[in-house]
C-alpha cells in the first residue's frame, strides 16, 4: 500500500515537469512548422546557376588548399590590422 501511495505522490510531484514538457514539445512543433514554411518558400525560389571554378584552380586547390589558407589568414590579417589601427590611435592620443 505504501508503495502505491509513493508512486501516486511521485506522479503528483512531477506534474510541473510534465507541464513544462508539454509546453516545450508544443514550442518545438511550432518551430518545426516555421522551419518547414521557410524550407518550402526557399524551395520555390529559382536559384541562379553558380559558376564553377576553372579546372586549373581545382588542380591547384588539390595540391595547395587555398580555402584553408584563406580561412587561416583572414583572422590573422584582421587582427594585425586592428593592432595597427589601435597603435596609431594610441600614438595620436599620446601626442596630445
Amino acid at each position: 500500500m505504501l508503495n502505491f501511495l509513493s508512486e501516486i505522490f511521485e506522479i503528483l510531484s512531477n506534474i510541473p515537469a510534465y507541464i513544462l514538457y508539454v509546453i516545450e514539445s508544443a514550442w518545438n512543433l511550432i518551430m518545426e512548422g516555421i522551419q518547414g514554411l521557410f524550407e518550402l518558400a526557399t524551395s520555390l525560389i529559382p536559384l541562379p546557376e553558380i559558376p564553377s571554378a576553372p579546372p586549373f584552380i581545382a588542380q591547384i586547390n588539390w595540391f595547395f588548399p587555398i580555402g584553408a589558407v584563406v580561412s587561416i589568414m583572414v583572422p590573422i590579417v584582421i587582427g594585425y590590422t586592428a593592432f595597427l589601427l589601435i597603435r596609431w590611435i594610441y600614438a595620436k592620443v599620446g601626442d596630445l
